[in-house]
């Protein structure tokens, strides 16, 4: 996530979020961010600021070990937090489900559904 392609996933990001009228959390699947540059952590920074600002949880999954020392390294991984930076979807749904189901009425969960149908690891 460098200088050059900063921008299209934060587009990508608002897109979703502006499509999804009952999205509660966004989950940003990184397992291609294999870099980091100053545009990308600025830009991962904002965006988590201006999701949680707009009442969006947001959580990260798959983020490689040189990428998560980056984000140590600048600051963002305490805005993050640990508790929202999982190893794989799998993982990041089996944890967030609850969180962002919390007083929900849909059974089964059509997002579950579609993970457990793709066989996310």
């Amino acid at each position: 996530l460098i200088f050059a392609n900063a921008s299209y996933l934060e587009e990508k990001v608002n897109e979703e979020v502006g499509a999804l009228p009952n999205l509660r959390h966004v989950l940003i699947v990184g397992n291609a961010i294999n870099e980091l540059d100053s545009s990308g952590e600025e830009m991962l920074s904002l965006l988590v600021d201006r999701l949680r600002e707009a009442g969006y949880e947001v959580s990260f999954t798959g983020l490689n070990d040189a990428v998560l020392d980056c984000l140590r390294r600048t600051g963002p991984y305490n805005k993050i937090g640990e508790n929202n930076l999982f190893s794989s979807v799998r993982h990041a749904m089996e944890v967030l489900h609850e969180r962002t189901h919390e007083g929900a009425t849909e059974q089964p969960c059509p997002l579950v559904e579609a993970v457990e149908k793709r066989g996310a690891a």
